[in-house]
C-alpha cells in the first residue's frame, strides 16, 4: 500500500539577516482544490485534512534571530536596518521554534505581524508589505473578523498605490495590470467609486493581447458592478 504524503511538508530556509538555516512548514499545492477566487485574489481551498491552509504558511519566522519574512522578500538591506531588527526583535526573542511547526491560526496571525513588524524596521517595498497585509486581511475574513480584515486591507491598499508609483513591482510576481486592477477593487471594496473607476479606466480599454487579459475582464466585470449600483442608487454618481 502507497504512504500517502501529508499536504505540508519541511522547506528549508536561510535567515536574511543571521544567517541561520531553518525548516518551515509549506504546503503541497498539487493537494488543494480550489473552491473560488474572490475578486481580490483571495482563494479559498479543499485539502483532504482539515484546517491546511496556505495563508497559514506565509511568513517564515526565523527561530534563532526572529526576524519574520516572506519569500518575496528582498535580500537587500538599507544600511542600518539590520541592526534596527536585532535591536528591536532580535534582544527580545525567546525562540519560538513552534513557528516552524503545524501552525494554528493564531499562530499564522503572529506571524503575520511578526513580518510586518520586521518589514517596517527593514524599510521593504511596498510591493512585499502590500502581501503580508493582504493575506493577514484574508485570513481575518475567514475568521470574519471584519474590523480586522477592513483595518489590514487598507494598509494593503495604501503599500499596493505606493509599489505602483514608485514601481517596485517590476521586481516580482506582480503584473502592472494585476496591481492595478486590485488597487482599482480596493477602492471599489472601500467605496471609493471615484479612485476605483481612475484605476478601472487604465484597463479596460487595453485591447492588444496580454497573458493577463483575465484581470482586464476582472476590471471591466467591477466597472459594470460599479454602473449598475449607481443606476440602481447604491452607489454615487461619478464626477
Amino acid at each position: 500500500m502507497t504512504e500517502q504524503l501529508d499536504p505540508l511538508y519541511d522547506k528549508t530556509i536561510k535567515c536574511l539577516v543571521c544567517d541561520n538555516t531553518f525548516t518551515t512548514k509549506k504546503v503541497r499545492s498539487r493537494f488543494g482544490l480550489s473552491r473560488h477566487m474572490e475578486s481580490d485574489f483571495f482563494t479559498e481551498y479543499i485539502y483532504q485534512k482539515e484546517d491546511i491552509d496556505p495563508l497559514l504558511y506565509y511568513v517564515c519566522v526565523c527561530p534563532s534571530c526572529g526576524y519574520s519574512f516572506s519569500e518575496e522578500a528582498s535580500t537587500y538591506f538599507i544600511p542600518g536596518t539590520k541592526q534596527q531588527i536585532m535591536e528591536n526583535i532580535t534582544r527580545k526573542w525567546q525562540g519560538h521554534e513552534h513557528f516552524c511547526y503545524e501552525r494554528t491560526t493564531k499562530e499564522a496571525i503572529d506571524s503575520y505581524k511578526l513580518g510586518i513588524y520586521s518589514g517596517n524596521l527593514k524599510k521593504e517595498r511596498p510591493i512585499v508589505m502590500g502581501g503580508l497585509h493582504m493575506r493577514l486581511a484574508w485570513v481575518y475574513r475567514r475568521l470574519n473578523k471584519e474590523e480586522e480584515e477592513k483595518r489590514f486591507s487598507e494598509y494593503a491598499l495604501q503599500a499596493y498605490e505606493k509599489s505602483y508609483f514608485d514601481g517596485d513591482y517590476k521586481d516580482s510576481s506582480m503584473s502592472a495590470i494585476r496591481l492595478t486592477y486590485l488597487i482599482g477593487e480596493l477602492y471599489r471594496k472601500f467605496e471609493n467609486y471615484q479612485k476605483a473607476s481612475s484605476y478601472f479606466s487604465k484597463l479596460i480599454h487595453i485591447k492588444q493581447p496580454t497573458k493577463d487579459k483575465r484581470f482586464i475582464e476582472m476590471a471591466r466585470d467591477q466597472w459594470y458592478v460599479m454602473r449598475e449600483d449607481q443606476r440602481s442608487g447604491k452607489a454615487p454618481k461619478l464626477k
